[in-house]
């Protein structure tokens, strides 16, 4: 019986696995492919220092916000894991958004697996990092 429950286990695993996959691989059809509002992954400052949210920049903010602000504020979308479609809509100062080099597809996938799908990266997007001697992603901070 132990062997039978190891090999169950084992098709669980792997059927969660494909069910997590076609869920992702659903809503990202439907958030991307079908001309989503979403313009570019962005890491925003939250909860706290130190603590980094990912959002998706959906525009800029204008009119009286601009006015009220006297600053160039952005608008980004911050989703809830693992269901994107659940989240909040925050007002950001654009010097406090880090823009990330990453698909929209990418973002989502990282969101609804709570982390544990990483996105893509290609030899020219890792860095080494000195310090703890482990290849990282390199984030861009480029302006849109």
């Amino acid at each position: 019986m132990p062997k039978l429950s190891g090999c169950l286990g084992s098709y669980r695993s792997h059927a969660g696995a494909r069910g997590i996959y076609s869920t992702v691989q659903q809503v990202s059809q439907a958030l991307v492919h079908e001309r989503t509002s979403f313009k570019q992954v962005v890491l925003v400052e939250y909860p706290r220092p130190g603590v980094y949210t990912v959002g998706f920049l959906t525009g800029e903010s204008q009119g009286g916000v601009l006015r009220f602000t006297g600053e160039e504020y952005v608008n980004v979308f911050l989703p809830k894991s693992p269901n994107p479609t659940n989240g909040w809509m925050a007002l950001v100062p654009r010097r406090e958004v880090t823009f990330l080099d990453m698909s929209i597809e990418d973002g989502l996938k990282f969101v609804i697996s709570g982390g544990v799908v990483p996105p893509r990266m290609d030899a020219a997007d890792r860095e080494h990092n000195p310090i703890s001697g482990k290849t990282v992603p390199r984030f861009s901070q480029k302006s849109e």
